[in-house]
């Protein structure tokens, strides 16, 4: 069952993927992601373990993380599976300018990167085209 609603999941993303997302602000524009906006159409909320925090700057890091609970949200389906590792990088919310905006959710995407390898942290993430991204840090 789980597997089903896996490949379903991945298929209402694939479906969306091609869409425009007119608010310049949203999910799907990670500092890494240069193709233009996406619709989220997953959301996994969880307590994830950092396993290995990589930070350039506060604003440029990746991280392996390991799902140790899940949060069902019955409005998105959740890609993620308990136990399971993943590599994910920032969705900070930018202006007009492609410049990051000031705002609580790039304010914890910040302290993210401030963390410590094994710190638990409650986070919002998706699965993009372009990898998984921590769309909020939840406190």
């Amino acid at each position: 069952m789980k597997l089903a609603t896996i490949l379903l999941a991945l298929l209402l993303t694939a479906g969306f993927s091609g869409c425009g997302n007119s608010d310049s602000g949203t999910q799907g524009q990670g500092s890494n992601n240069n193709s233009g906006t996406t619709i989220q159409a997953n959301k996994t909320i969880a307590i994830v373990q950092i396993l290995k925090l990589t930070v350039t700057s506060e604003t440029e890091w990746t991280a392996r993380v390991a799902v140790t609970r899940l949060f069902e949200d019955d409005a998105y389906p959740s890609i993620a599976v308990l136990n399971g590792q993943y590599e994910v990088q920032p969705n900070f919310r930018l202006d007009d300018e492609k410049k990051i905006m000031s705002n609580e959710e790039n304010d914890g995407l910040i302290a993210f990167s401030k963390k410590k390898d094994g710190d638990l942290v409650r986070v919002e993430m998706f699965l993009s085209d372009n990898g998984w991204f921590i769309n909020k840090v939840i406190k």
